[in-house]
Protein backbone atom coordinates (compact mmCIF):
# COMPACT_ATOMS: atom_id res chain seq x y z
CA UNK A 1 0.00 0.00 0.00
CA UNK A 2 1.33 3.43 -0.88
CA UNK A 3 1.77 6.27 1.55
CA UNK A 4 -0.97 8.49 0.08
CA UNK A 5 -3.55 5.61 0.19
CA UNK A 6 -2.65 4.79 3.79
CA UNK A 7 -2.82 8.43 4.75
CA UNK A 8 -6.23 8.76 3.04
CA UNK A 9 -7.60 5.75 4.95
CA UNK A 10 -6.30 7.17 8.21
CA UNK A 11 -7.98 10.51 7.53
CA UNK A 12 -11.30 8.78 6.61
CA UNK A 13 -11.17 6.71 9.82
CA UNK A 14 -10.51 9.83 11.89
CA UNK A 15 -13.43 11.65 10.25
CA UNK A 16 -15.79 8.70 10.88
CA UNK A 17 -14.77 8.56 14.56
CA UNK A 18 -15.21 12.34 14.89
CA UNK A 19 -18.69 12.19 13.34
CA UNK A 20 -19.74 9.33 15.66
CA UNK A 21 -18.47 11.22 18.71
CA UNK A 22 -20.27 14.37 17.61
CA UNK A 23 -23.54 12.50 17.11
CA UNK A 24 -23.23 10.95 20.58
CA UNK A 25 -22.68 14.37 22.13
CA UNK A 26 -25.72 16.03 20.52
CA UNK A 27 -28.27 13.23 20.90
CA UNK A 28 -30.04 12.53 24.19
CA UNK A 29 -30.60 9.14 25.83
CA UNK A 30 -33.83 7.38 24.94
CA UNK A 31 -36.15 6.62 27.84
CA UNK A 32 -39.39 4.69 28.02
CA UNK A 33 -42.60 6.69 27.95
CA UNK A 34 -44.17 4.37 30.59
CA UNK A 35 -42.08 3.57 33.66
CA UNK A 36 -44.54 2.16 36.23
CA UNK A 37 -43.45 -1.17 37.69
CA UNK A 38 -45.68 -4.14 37.12
CA UNK A 39 -46.42 -6.55 39.98
CA UNK A 40 -47.85 -10.01 39.40
CA UNK A 41 -49.11 -12.42 42.05
CA UNK A 42 -50.55 -15.92 42.03
CA UNK A 43 -52.02 -17.94 44.87
CA UNK A 44 -49.66 -20.57 46.31
CA UNK A 45 -52.42 -23.14 46.09
CA UNK A 46 -52.37 -23.05 42.30
CA UNK A 47 -50.10 -26.09 41.99
CA UNK A 48 -49.01 -29.37 43.50
CA UNK A 49 -45.91 -28.95 45.66
CA UNK A 50 -44.87 -32.57 46.18
CA UNK A 51 -46.40 -35.42 48.12
CA UNK A 52 -49.46 -34.68 50.23
CA UNK A 53 -50.53 -36.63 53.29
CA UNK A 54 -52.79 -39.55 52.43
CA UNK A 55 -53.94 -42.89 53.81
CA UNK A 56 -55.37 -45.72 51.69
CA UNK A 57 -56.59 -49.18 52.64
CA UNK A 58 -55.36 -51.74 50.08
CA UNK A 59 -56.45 -55.24 49.12
CA UNK A 60 -53.95 -58.10 48.75
CA UNK A 61 -53.59 -57.07 45.09
CA UNK A 62 -52.99 -53.41 46.06
CA UNK A 63 -56.41 -52.24 44.86
CA UNK A 64 -57.70 -49.32 46.92
CA UNK A 65 -60.54 -50.47 49.19
CA UNK A 66 -61.04 -47.19 51.00
CA UNK A 67 -59.36 -44.34 52.80
CA UNK A 68 -58.22 -43.77 56.35
CA UNK A 69 -56.96 -40.84 58.38
CA UNK A 70 -53.57 -40.17 59.98
CA UNK A 71 -54.50 -39.21 63.53
CA UNK A 72 -51.08 -38.47 65.00
CA UNK A 73 -47.31 -38.95 64.74
CA UNK A 74 -45.96 -39.41 68.26
CA UNK A 75 -42.48 -40.01 69.65
CA UNK A 76 -42.14 -43.36 71.44
CA UNK A 77 -38.35 -43.19 72.04
CA UNK A 78 -35.41 -40.97 71.07
CA UNK A 79 -31.68 -40.83 71.68
CA UNK A 80 -29.04 -38.20 71.10
CA UNK A 81 -26.18 -36.45 72.88
CA UNK A 82 -27.50 -33.08 71.64
CA UNK A 83 -29.10 -30.62 74.01
CA UNK A 84 -32.92 -30.42 73.94
CA UNK A 85 -34.24 -28.00 71.34
CA UNK A 86 -31.21 -28.40 69.08
CA UNK A 87 -30.66 -30.32 65.84
CA UNK A 88 -28.85 -33.61 66.61
CA UNK A 89 -25.95 -34.67 64.39
CA UNK A 90 -26.16 -38.22 65.71
CA UNK A 91 -29.18 -40.02 67.11
CA UNK A 92 -32.67 -41.05 66.25
CA UNK A 93 -36.32 -41.05 67.10
CA UNK A 94 -38.85 -43.86 67.05
CA UNK A 95 -42.43 -42.90 66.38
CA UNK A 96 -45.94 -44.31 66.25
CA UNK A 97 -48.21 -43.23 63.39
CA UNK A 98 -51.80 -43.68 64.56
CA UNK A 99 -54.45 -44.36 61.93
CA UNK A 100 -58.22 -44.29 61.97
CA UNK A 101 -60.67 -45.75 59.46
CA UNK A 102 -63.72 -47.97 59.22
CA UNK A 103 -62.10 -50.62 56.99
CA UNK A 104 -58.61 -50.85 58.55
CA UNK A 105 -59.16 -54.50 59.50
CA UNK A 106 -59.85 -55.48 55.88
CA UNK A 107 -56.57 -54.61 54.23
CA UNK A 108 -53.05 -53.32 54.32
CA UNK A 109 -52.39 -49.59 54.45
CA UNK A 110 -50.37 -47.21 52.26
CA UNK A 111 -49.81 -43.91 53.98
CA UNK A 112 -47.91 -40.75 53.17
CA UNK A 113 -47.16 -38.76 56.29
CA UNK A 114 -45.38 -35.50 57.04
CA UNK A 115 -42.86 -36.34 59.78
CA UNK A 116 -42.58 -32.68 60.74
CA UNK A 117 -45.90 -33.34 62.55
CA UNK A 118 -43.92 -35.37 65.12
CA UNK A 119 -45.17 -34.64 68.64
CA UNK A 120 -43.29 -35.10 71.90
CA UNK A 121 -39.70 -34.88 70.65
CA UNK A 122 -37.15 -32.87 72.61
CA UNK A 123 -35.15 -32.15 69.44
CA UNK A 124 -35.54 -30.42 66.09
CA UNK A 125 -34.69 -33.17 63.58
CA UNK A 126 -33.02 -32.38 60.25
CA UNK A 127 -35.13 -34.75 58.17
CA UNK A 128 -32.95 -34.40 55.05
CA UNK A 129 -29.90 -35.63 57.03
CA UNK A 130 -31.09 -39.15 57.78
CA UNK A 131 -32.99 -42.27 56.81
CA UNK A 132 -36.21 -43.97 57.85
CA UNK A 133 -36.82 -47.63 58.62
CA UNK A 134 -39.93 -49.48 59.75
CA UNK A 135 -40.66 -52.87 61.27
CA UNK A 136 -44.32 -52.72 60.32
CA UNK A 137 -44.07 -51.52 56.75
CA UNK A 138 -42.01 -51.16 53.58
CA UNK A 139 -40.61 -47.68 52.98
CA UNK A 140 -41.87 -46.93 49.46
CA UNK A 141 -40.70 -43.33 49.27
CA UNK A 142 -38.63 -40.99 51.45
CA UNK A 143 -38.75 -37.36 50.33
CA UNK A 144 -37.95 -35.53 53.58
CA UNK A 145 -39.96 -34.83 55.58
CA UNK A 146 -42.59 -36.80 53.62
CA UNK A 147 -42.61 -40.58 54.12
CA UNK A 148 -44.66 -43.17 52.23
CA UNK A 149 -45.08 -46.60 53.85
CA UNK A 150 -47.00 -49.76 52.90
CA UNK A 151 -47.82 -51.99 55.88
CA UNK A 152 -47.14 -55.73 55.98
CA UNK A 153 -50.02 -56.63 58.26
CA UNK A 154 -53.72 -56.14 57.83
CA UNK A 155 -55.19 -53.60 60.24
CA UNK A 156 -51.86 -52.63 61.86
CA UNK A 157 -52.15 -49.41 63.85
CA UNK A 158 -50.20 -47.60 65.07
CA UNK A 159 -47.50 -48.07 62.46
CA UNK A 160 -43.98 -47.94 63.95
CA UNK A 161 -41.12 -46.17 62.17
CA UNK A 162 -37.64 -44.95 63.10
CA UNK A 163 -35.66 -41.97 61.84
CA UNK A 164 -31.88 -42.12 62.28
CA UNK A 165 -29.24 -39.50 61.58
CA UNK A 166 -25.46 -39.80 61.67
CA UNK A 167 -23.49 -36.84 60.38
CA UNK A 168 -20.18 -37.83 61.93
Amino acid sequence: MTRPAARTRLVVAAVVIAVLLALGAVTSRTTAAWTDTAVFTAPASSGTWGPQESCEILSATSAVLGTCQIVSVTKTNEWSQAAPGTVPRDGGVQMAIALQGSRLSSGRVRLTVDLSRLQGSAHRWSWSSGDVTSWDAVVERWEPPMLTLRTYDVGRTPVAAQFSVRQG
